[in-house]
Formats: C-alpha cells, structure tokens, sequence
C-alpha cells in the first residue's frame, strides 16, 4: 500500500485529533466556590464575597 504525502498527513491529523477528544477538559472553579461545598453556603461564601465587590454582585445579581 503507498500512500501520498497528503494521506499520510490527513492519517496522521486524524489521529491526533482523536487523541485531544480523549483528553478531559479542566474547568476552572473559584476559591470562593470551592469552599462552599465544604463548610456550607453562608458562612464561607458570604465574608469572601464581601471581600470581592464583582464576585459579590455576580453571585447575587
């Protein structure tokens, strides 16, 4: 089987394009938000959103 330059590269593209599909996307999560989860709703998030005037408006807008 011979394959042209242009197969080869559509073959080897293919292949990588597969590869980036498997890999799993990280999402980025905001200290604030982590907490949350962790100590409950008001008493964590509250003070910190206090400290942070647009995440403040963001989270009660």
């Amino acid at each position: 089987m011979d394959f042209s330059s242009d197969e080869e590269l559509l073959v080897i593209a293919s292949i990588i394009d597969e590869e980036e599909k498997k890999e799993k996307k990280r999402l980025w999560v905001h200290n604030i938000n982590l907490k949350r989860y962790e100590h409950g709703e008001f008493h964590t998030l509250f003070p910190d959103l206090l400290q942070d005037e647009a995440k403040f408006f963001k989270y009660f807008g």
